[in-house]
């Protein structure tokens, strides 16, 4: 568990979750994430529990790039608005908190779910989710999970799949166009 203050670090240790360490303010560098991977192993996976607040999903958006680049499983949990981890370690206490980061979510889905709640799912807000969302799309390397990702996100909004790709296109042949140059 990777949280973000000494509080939050102390409460997880006293709960038993010993695997635990904090980013005590500073931002999530990909040394950190170096020294980590050498702890988890290539098995092993990381879950980022920040504060739920809008600097903590922030600076949990902005760690999901240095995760990918690393080749870390990394999933980020999202807990009720208000709480953090040390707040709701003693409010409901370790398995309730446990069983929370079993349902932690992986990156795209943390990013869908942040820019819905952010934006909501008005017309205007479902233009600007996507407008969020298409980069993140379009970097997904994988055919078969950009595929999956799309038809998830899809029907998560309402978004007809080809119009998806019209933009995850427009994208991808932008971005080669740039590398040409």
């Amino acid at each position: 568990y990777i949280s973000e203050g000494y509080f939050d670090l102390l409460a997880l240790w006293q709960h038993g979750l010993q695997n635990s360490v904090a980013t005590l303010g500073t931002a999530l560098t990909r040394e950190h994430v170096r020294l980590l991977k050498g702890f988890i192993g290539t098995t092993g996976k990381i879950v980022l529990v920040y504060d739920s607040d809008v600097a903590g999903l922030k600076a949990a958006q902005r760690s999901l790039e240095i995760f990918d680049k690393e080749f870390v499983d990394a999933k980020i949990l999202i807990l009720p608005q208000g709480d953090d981890p040390d707040s709701f370690l003693f409010k409901f206490g370790r398995k309730p908190f446990i069983d929370a980061a079993k349902n932690a979510l992986a990156a795209m889905p943390f990013l869908i779910e942040t820019a819905i709640n952010k934006h909501g799912l008005t017309t205007e807000g479902k233009v600007k989710i996507l407008a969020e969302i298409i980069q993140p799309l379009a970097a997904i390397k994988d055919n078969l999970a950009r595929s999956l990702y799309i038809k998830d996100f899809s029907e998560r909004v309402a978004i007809d799949e080809a119009a998806i790709l019209i933009k995850i296109r427009e994208i991808q042949i932008k971005n080669s166009t740039l590398s040409v140059k």
